[in-house]
């Protein structure tokens, strides 16, 4: 047992130092959070404040967004999109402010359900993280939030436990039993070798570049061809690579995330897998769209998917679903999985494509 203990301090410290992670369980503190349908905090901007979430609230995290100050620091502070998961509000998806100086939520351990404390681990040295942005960062709205613990420590200290070495990769790769290769065809549900297959199936024609509902202040280029729309976050008029951030839109509806973030500063496109961070993760979900979408309509698309109360996802190695994808979990989950954990070729070369593309359109 003592041997295993240092792992399980290091899985504690990944997430507490990136802060909040899909898949964590969270209560609310605060005598109430205000709600929204989109990452978009600035105070003036409330059309998209949609419910009150009352302290006590409990909810499952599905995505997490880290923002940034105009010179592409991380600001520590982020937003935070639950699946409510207990109260009047039961079922629904919302996104919440989590602000790095005050604390509104708490990280409830899953199997105990007792509250993880950020107190419980004590920093020892300065930690350096860079996302590069091109804009400003949303601003800071006017409810309290969570205490952000992306600041917080490089070992635990723990009476009678050695602090464990902390790994670049987090969580510590750990060898696991290989899994097999899931064919897409047997699927019914959309894989992201799938998704990536139609993306490279025929050219690419340019929709438009503009600010999508939760992407924040940074602008996105829409592409579609035959099979798909595809929609490229970090889209930034310097044409710089920042964080990779892509939804590939099927026909019918189905689309895949994929999203990956380095503090480093370093070109996604040129990392393998072991080299990823902790913000790596795929994404499912099913919307119905128009057949044809010009950039307005691709707003309102965005918007649906971004409220959204269905989802899947991986980041980590189990996959989930919520709402009423729930049921697609067996389907989905297992080749996402495996994708997660050991992406395809065509997944890097897709990534070079994209680049290529981006650099040749005029916008």
């Amino acid at each position: 047992m003592t041997k295993k203990r240092p792992l399980v301090f290091a899985l504690l410290f990944c997430s507490l130092f990136l802060g909040f992670k899909a898949g964590d369980d969270i209560e609310i503190m605060a005598d109430f959070l205000n709600a929204r349908s989109s990452t978009n905090f600035l105070k003036t901007y409330k059309k998209n404040i949609v419910a009150k979430l009352n302290k006590g609230t409990t909810g499952t995290v599905t995505e997490v967004k880290n923002f940034t100050d105009k010179s592409g620091k991380p600001t520590g502070n982020s937003g935070v999109k639950i699946l409510v998961t207990s109260g009047p509000k039961k079922g629904q998806s919302y996104w919440v402010y989590n602000n790095k100086d005050n604390r509104s939520l708490k990280l409830v351990d899953k199997a105990s359900k007792k509250e993880i404390l950020p107190e419980a681990v004590r920093p020892e040295g300065k930690t350096d993280a860079t996302v590069i942005r091109d804009t400003e960062a949303i601003r800071e709205p006017a409810e309290t939030v969570v205490r952000d613990a992306a600041e917080l420590v490089e070992t635990v200290i723990s009476e009678g436990v050695t602090p464990p070495q902390i790994q670049e990769d987090c969580p510590p790769q750990i060898p696991d039993p290989p899994k097999p290769n899931i064919p897409s065809s047997m699927q019914q549900t959309y894989s992201p070798e799938a998704a990536l297959a139609d993306l490279n199936s025929g050219e690419l024609k340019f929709v438009g570049r503009d600010l999508l509902p939760g992407s924040g202040q940074n602008r996105t280029c829409v592409y579609k061809n035959d099979k798909v729309y595809v929609f490229y976050g970090n889209c930034m008029s310097n044409k710089k690579e920042s964080v990779m951030d892509m939804r590939i839109v099927a026909n019918n509806g189905e689309s895949i995330h994929f999203y990956m973030e380095d503090f480093k500063g370093r070109a996604p496109s040129t990392m393998k897998r072991e080299e990823y961070s902790g913000t790596w993760r795929v994404s499912y979900n099913k919307v119905e769209r128009p057949a044809q979408m010009n950039m307005s309509q691709v707003k309102d698309y965005v918007e649906a998917i971004e409220s959204s109360i269905t989802g899947c996802w991986v980041s980590s190695d189990k996959a989930d679903c919520y709402g009423e994808l729930k049921a697609q979990l067996s389907d989905w989950g297992p080749a996402a999985e495996n994708f997660w954990q050991k992406p395809s070729n065509e997944w890097y070369s897709t990534q070079q494509k994209m680049r290529k593309v981006i650099q040749a359109t005029r916008f």
